[in-house]
């Protein structure tokens, strides 16, 4: 028994690179194999069946999307036939087909549009763009106190999910909206997202705020919450035209 070493995955690398892999997947995989490398240093585990087992299910209970365990597990697949490691076997999870009423409720481009314009008409600019945050990222309720005016600055928002350190970039719209709606608010530093208090903006808010807003633009009430902005991430998105604070 041992643990992956830097070697193992160099030589992993030149494989997949003879094997004729794809330069984007070999990047993918030998980026995964470096992450489940860093798994085992941290629970100074072995290269074992019930330690890769548990990493993967260390992704599923952060909330990795299937599909994207599966890809990590296609890599270590990958890795173990390279090393002839023939005593671990990892199984791709099965997706569930989506039924007519799940289907019936997802969020249509439209419908989003929808609450995107409604919360313009009521200058309510803060869901104008805390909508597209969770509709065009893929940042979590639970992560918008790390979105900063510091963030913005850099481009880009750090998260820690299951203890690994992941930078989730913003659009290049959405980042200029985002500036504008910094300026707006003369906010110097700190959370973007918050509360007249200076605290963030917390889920229950954001769930009831969400309801209210899909009732007067006319959408239902069980499409509009925040994981359901995220089934199909939007590509459109939406400027603002902020009157002159004399006006307002």
């Amino acid at each position: 028994m041992y643990s992956i070493t830097p070697t193992d995955i160099s030589n992993f690398e030149s494989y997949l690179v003879q094997s004729d892999k794809n330069i984007n997947t070999i990047k993918k995989y030998v980026r995964d194999i470096m992450k489940f490398r860093t798994f085992l240093l941290e629970k100074q585990r072995e290269f074992t069946q019930a330690a890769t087992d548990e990493y993967l299910q260390s992704l599923i209970d952060a909330g990795y999307e299937i599909r994207s365990v599966n890809s990590v597990i296609a890599g270590i697949k990958s890795f173990c036939k390279f090393l002839g490691r023939t005593d671990i076997y990892c199984k791709s999870l099965k997706i569930r087909k989506k039924s007519n009423q799940e289907r019936l409720l997802r969020l249509t481009p439209e419908e989003y549009k929808r609450l995107v314009d409604t919360a313009l008409e009521r200058k309510d600019y803060r869901m104008v763009q805390l909508i597209q945050v969770l509709g065009g990222t893929e940042l979590r309720i639970s992560e918008l106190g790390n979105l900063t005016v510091e963030a913005v600055q850099d481009g880009f928002v750090p998260v820690l999910r299951a203890g690994e350190e992941y930078d989730i970039y913003l659009p290049e719209l959405l980042l200029q909206g985002l500036e504008e709606y910094i300026a707006h608010q003369g906010l110097q530093t700190g959370v973007i997202f918050r509360t007249s208090s200076g605290n963030v903006i917390d889920r229950g808010y954001i769930w009831r705020q969400m309801k209210l807003l899909a009732e007067r633009a006319g959408v239902d009430q069980e499409k509009v919450y925040p994981q359901n902005l995220k089934r199909q991430l939007i590509r459109q998105y939406y400027t603002i035209s902020y009157p002159d604070s004399s006006q307002e």
